[in-house]
């Protein structure tokens, strides 16, 4: 099976199905419960940081900033990857203690989880870095913390030991080579297009690091929002789900900077983190809604053809995976993701996308850009731009 990500998403997609299902629509709810654990985790760190004021702030702003809201339940490990760092640090916040090894390995392991989830939760690193020099944990605590990460990442290591390779081919040099293709904005146009003046999260972050400026603190969570800043600078392609990153580090630093406020600007800094939060669920929450829109009508034609023409058991190709999804058919595991980045970066030729295991094709997008990729099958049905093909036995 293709596995662009670290063998740990795929691990939390099997522990999240034991208890709620493996369909989308399941998998899309277990995502949305993940979300909010981020957003509880979000509420105490600040708490821990910046008292009850603090925690409402942070998780207020965490759900504000753009695109947390929109990935909520989107079946992707950034999320994950980013709730699970949420947890470290509020975890790191609440614990870091001189002469307290075990909740520092604790700690450690909720930083290996985020990474084995997704390589986006590495930035992590440097904010729990500045809390253990803060707290000065010591060495005795720091190595615990270290080796709590490396177990996690090492049981990972033991249990897919024979595929390692696989695995470092999928989740490492395919998003390696994926970044000599030529992308039509940089990851600097996306950074800075992120802190669009018409965006409450701009003026709240601006605001927070006013007041951690003035009032010297909340440096760890403003580390990690250089950090993640610095990361989405060096990811190409970069991809809207990547600020998600972005909007869990600003939001939860600047709601608990916001709330560190003393004197008479308290008031005034909290009314800020509340103005800006619910400006940014209005804003979010529209352009959400906004964007919910049924599947086209060929896509919803397309999936009745092929449940007429494949098998329920029989595994059907696709470049739009929804199509089998909406048939009721799986798809080859080698060929789930068919983007437009595996071609391009040489991870899948189209010579590679014609199997002995599967006898219906649909082609509705890089399919109909690589022809070799359907040459010598027959053309049945279309459904709009969309055709599909069978192989003739």
């Amino acid at each position: 099976m293709f596995a662009s990500q670290p063998p740990g998403f795929y691990v939390l997609l099997r522990f999240v199905g034991v208890f709620g299902g493996r369909s989308i629509e399941d998998l899309r709810l277990a995502m949305l419960a993940i979300a909010l654990v981020g957003v509880a985790a979000a509420y105490a760190l600040g708490r821990t940081l910046a008292g009850r004021p603090g925690g409402l702030a942070a998780g207020a702003l965490v759900v504000a900033a753009p695109p947390f809201a929109a990935n909520a339940t989107r079946v992707q490990a950034d999320m994950p990857a980013v709730v699970l760092s949420l947890l470290a640090l509020a975890a790191a916040a609440y614990w870091f203690r001189p002469g307290r090894p075990l909740a520092a390995a604790a700690v450690g392991a909720l930083t290996g989880a985020a990474v084995a989830v997704k390589l986006l939760a590495l930035p992590v690193v440097v904010p729990l870095a500045v809390l253990a020099w803060q707290r000065r944990i010591g060495l005795r605590a720091a190595a615990a913390a270290v080796g709590g990460a490396v177990l996690v990442l090492g049981i990972l290591v033991a249990v897919y030991a024979p595929v390692l390779g696989d695995i470092w081919r999928d989740a490492v040099s395919f998003h390696r080579e994926a970044r000599s293709i030529p992308t039509s904005e940089s990851a600097s146009r996306g950074v800075i297009d992120y802190f669009d003046l018409r965006t409450p999260t701009t003026w709240a972050a601006a605001a927070g690091a006013l007041a951690a400026l003035a009032f010297r603190r909340q440096a760890a969570l403003w580390a990690w929002v250089a950090a993640a800043i610095v990361f989405l600078l060096l990811q190409v392609p970069l991809h809207d789900h990547h600020f998600v990153l972005l909007a869990a580090a600003l939001g939860a630093a600047a709601g608990a900077s916001l709330a560190s406020a003393r004197g008479r600007l308290e008031p005034v800094a909290l009314s800020i983190a509340a103005i800006t939060a619910a400006a940014g669920i209005v804003q979010d929450y529209r352009q959400i809604h906004r964007s919910v829109q049924p599947e086209p009508s060929e896509i919803r034609q397309a999936a009745a053809i092929v449940r007429s023409l494949a098998r329920p058991n029989e595994l059907v190709v696709s470049d739009l995976p929804i199509v089998p999804y909406l048939a009721g058919r799986r798809e080859p595991g080698a060929l789930v993701d068919t983007s437009a980045v595996r071609f391009e970066s040489g991870s899948l030729r189209p010579a590679e996308v014609q199997r002995d295991d599967a006898r219906v094709y649909v082609a509705g997008r890089e399919f109909l850009r690589y022809p070799r990729t359907v040459a010598g099958l027959s053309l049945v049905r279309r459904a709009g731009t969309i055709r599909i093909y069978v192989r003739r036995r």
